[in-house]
């Protein structure tokens, strides 16, 4: 097992959806093997024996996913896939899904290939945070995944924060003079002199579970220093927290607490999450373990920051998991999902597909058929104006559009590229303009 940190090729070099030969991204001389496995071979044969061995457990093993929002279909592919006999031929394949894999002492990242500022703002906005907030950028000594919880937590906190702090009624012991609540006539007699009654009532309090569970969470951010530029707007929210009386009990008591008010429900993943803050699990499985992944498919988020940005511009776009369009599958019938189907004025729908891939030279073979039969499922129920296809790309590329028959009928089939500027010190304003230019493309 490698003793200290392992190569920065594992830890920051890998992006979604693309290839890499190893020996182009690593250093063997940066990996602390025991003295009698130094030699480069034996350095070449640990890490191809590595990459084979991750590649297997994966494929055994159910990794935790993160969910932005409620709407999508499951939607888990191959974290990645190899091909190679040894070292000098290995190369790896990723697709869609990025995180962080901690196995055999070694951290396996895969990040964003559009940069960390893109992630951010796509997370900035999966639970309607369209705006561009003021956060700092990732520390390199952070997992993607530590860094992408500990952000999207404060995202929910900020939005939760809105509703003010969460209260709960308590039971309160009190001696008055007057009557409230219940009385405890067994006392009465020890109150006599006195005109006082012992009442138990309920109060709204701050002094609740779910609070101190947060409260911790952010004494516990707030003193680490990887996580400074994370939360550094979050004073107002801080100091109404740390104002808070702390409730003198462990951790294990404050578990299995649900948030009955609906009004207060936005704090229940708020609390899930301050949970998994307090007690390091930012895997799914147990720190003693070999093996601990946790792991989104950003293909799912890029699709929720479409259907997002598209809805408060003013689109009527339809319930994603409505099961409104079926098509047999030789026993019944099985429903079907188009990522978005817009709703115009006049009644008619354009329908598109979301993909994250990569679009190289023409829309792949499945794809344009998957659009196609779309189209024409809808036709039945709908006019359908146009189809097409919605790809990310860096920098802009406009829209490709052509005519086609499609039962008698000519339709425009779309491929609308969704532009992507480069890190940089300007990427809110300019990611705003790009935004605007992706939703001139989109007929409403």
């Amino acid at each position: 097992m490698i003793k200290n940190k392992p190569g920065e090729f594992f830890k920051n070099e890998i992006k979604d959806n693309s290839c890499y030969r190893v020996d182009d991204l690593i250093d063997l001389s940066q990996w602390d093997l025991p003295k009698d496995k130094r030699s480069e071979n034996n350095r070449k044969s640990y890490l191809f024996e590595f990459v084979a061995s991750l590649h297997y457990i994966l494929s055994k093993k159910q990794p935790l996913i993160i969910a932005f929002g409620e709407e999508f279909e499951e939607n888990f592919k191959e974290v990645f896939s190899f091909e190679g006999k040894d070292f000098d031929t290995l190369k790896i394949y990723t697709n869609n899904i990025v995180g962080t894999i901690l196995y055999d002492g070694v951290i396996f990242n895969i990040g964003s290939r559009f940069g960390e500022q893109f992630l951010q703002y796509m997370i900035a906005s999966s639970e309607g945070f369209l705006e561009y907030e003021e956060f700092g950028q990732k520390d390199n000594s952070l997992g993607l995944v530590e860094w992408v919880l500990i952000y999207y937590w404060k995202v929910l906190l900020k939005k939760a924060f809105r509703l003010g702090l969460y209260k709960s009624y308590s039971e309160i012991e009190d001696d008055l003079s007057f009557l409230r609540g219940r009385v405890d006539f067994a006392q009465i007699h020890k109150f006599q002199h006195r005109a006082k009654l012992r009442c138990y009532y309920r109060e709204h309090s701050y002094l609740n579970a779910i609070n101190e569970v947060i409260r911790r969470a952010l004494i516990k951010i707030s003193n680490t220093k990887e996580y400074d530029k994370l939360i550094a707007d979050l004073t107002p929210i801080k100091r109404a927290y740390f104002d808070l009386t702390s409730i003198n009990a462990p951790l294990k008591s404050l578990k299995n607490h649900k948030i009955r008010n609906p009004f207060y429900l936005p704090y229940q993943e708020v609390y899930e999450l301050s949970l998994q803050i307090l007690e390091n699990r930012f895997f799914n499985f147990g720190a003693v373990s070999d093996f601990n992944a946790l792991l989104f498919d950003i293909s799912m988020l890029f699709e929720h920051y479409i259907r997002k940005l598209l809805i408060h511009n003013g689109f009527t776009i339809e319930e994603k998991n409505s099961k409104k369009y079926f098509i047999p599958n030789g026993v019944d019938k099985s429903p079907i999902y188009p990522d978005i189907v817009i709703v115009h004025e006049d009644g008619s729908v354009s329908v598109y597909d979301v993909k994250y891939k990569n679009f190289d030279s023409k829309v792949e073979r499945e794809d344009r058929f998957q659009i196609v039969s779309y189209a024409a499922l809808l036709s039945a129920h709908h006019e359908v104006k146009e189809c097409g296809i919605i790809y990310p790309t860096k920098g802009y590329r406009g829209k490709l559009t052509q005519d086609f028959d499609l039962c008698g009928k000519k339709m425009r089939f779309n491929v609308v590229f969704y532009p992507v500027c480069e890190d940089n010190d300007g990427f809110k304003e300019q990611q705003q303009r790009n935004d605007e230019k992706f939703l001139a493309m989109v007929e409403k």
